[in-house]
C-alpha cells in the first residue's frame, strides 16, 4: 500500500476545503438547494451531531493530519442534510431555522461578514491549539464558542434561539469529556 505524501495530502485537503466552500456557496446562493437542506435541518438529530463532529477535527489536528481535519470539517458542514425530513417540527425550531435562512439570504452585510470571520477563526484557532496540544486552550475555545453560539442565537432570534441551548450544551459536554479523557490518556 502506498503512503500518501505530504504534498498529496495538502492537495487533497485543498480539494476537500473547496468542496466545503462549494457546499456553503450552494447553501447561500441557491435558494432551491437551501430550501431542500433546511427541510432536512429541521431534524434535530443534525443539531446534536454537529457539535460532536468537532471531535474528529480535534483528533486529526492532534495527530497533525490535515486530510482528516479537512474531511471532518466537510462532514460537520454537510451534516445538516444527513437526516430525513422529520414528520413534525416544533414551532420554535421552524422559527429559528427561518431566521437562519433569512440570515443567509441577507447578502453581504456587516453581520454576515463578522459571522463568517468568527466561524473561520474558530476552525483556525481550534485546529492550531489542538495541533500544539494546548488542551486548556482547546477547552476554553470550545466553551467560548458554545456560549457565543447560544448568545448570538438568542440575541438574533429571541425565544426561538434558545432551541439550540440543549444541543450546544450536550455537544460541549461530550467534547469536554473526550478532551479530558484524551488529556488523561496522554499523561
Amino acid at each position: 500500500m502506498n503512503k500518501i505524501t505530504k504534498p498529496q495530502e495538502w492537495l487533497l485537503s485543498a480539494f476537500l476545503f473547496a468542496l466545503t466552500l462549494l457546499f456553503v456557496g450552494l447553501l447561500v446562493l441557491n435558494l432551491d438547494f437551501q430550501a431542500w437542506a433546511f427541510e432536512r435541518h429541521q431534524n434535530q438529530l443534525s443539531w446534536y451531531i454537529r457539535p460532536i463532529l468537532i471531535l474528529p477535527i480535534l483528533f486529526f489536528a492532534y495527530h497533525r493530519r490535515i486530510i482528516g481535519v479537512s474531511v471532518s470539517i466537510l462532514a460537520l458542514f454537510t451534516s445538516m442534510i444527513w437526516f430525513p425530513v422529520p414528520q413534525s417540527t416544533p414551532p420554535l425550531v421552524k422559527e429559528f431555522l427561518t431566521y437562519e435562512k433569512e440570515f443567509l439570504q441577507a447578502g453581504l452585510t456587516a453581520k454576515n461578514v463578522l459571522f463568517a470571520f468568527l466561524v473561520i477563526s474558530f476552525f483556525i484557532v481550534i485546529v492550531r491549539a489542538t495541533w500544539l496540544h494546548s488542551w486548556k486552550l482547546v477547552g476554553l475555545i470550545l466553551i467560548i464558542t458554545a456560549l457565543s453560539k447560544i448568545i448570538w442565537s438568542y440575541m438574533d432570534s429571541g425565544q426561538a434561539g434558545l432551541t439550540i441551548v440543549v444541543p450546544a450544551l450536550v455537544g460541549l459536554m461530550i467534547c469536554l469529556l473526550a478532551l479530558a479523557f484524551w488529556q488523561k490518556k496522554k499523561s
